[in-house]
């Protein structure tokens, strides 16, 4: 169970498919704090703990951030779930090129 102390409303996690990739999501009051893209539908997973790790680093003391950061310390520890996506990634940034 996590002990952070959430300040506001807590961050949402939304998987969208787009033109055939899959969008992840952050939004947190109405505001989309984070976003990456998969072309593997097997990489969404991968791509939600990527997205709440970055969440973490940033800051956020959210119950579901860390919690989601403890999960995948113990995935990486007994070796569970490939730590590598198998597909194209898109990253916020590269996301944020194409639309102009």
């Amino acid at each position: 169970m996590a002990t952070g102390h959430s300040t506001g409303q807590e961050p949402e996690v939304v998987v969208t498919n787009i033109n055939g990739r899959y969008h992840i999501r952050v939004i947190q009051t109405g505001h989309v704090r984070d976003e990456m893209a998969v072309e593997d539908r097997r990489d969404i997973g991968w791509a939600c703990r990527e997205v709440l790790r970055w969440q973490a680093k940033l800051g956020s003391t959210a119950d579901v951030v860390l919690a989601s950061r403890q999960r995948n310390t113990i995935k990486q520890q007994s070796g569970a779930n490939s730590t590598q996506p198998h597909g194209r990634v898109w990253y916020k940034v590269h996301l944020d090129e194409e639309r102009g």
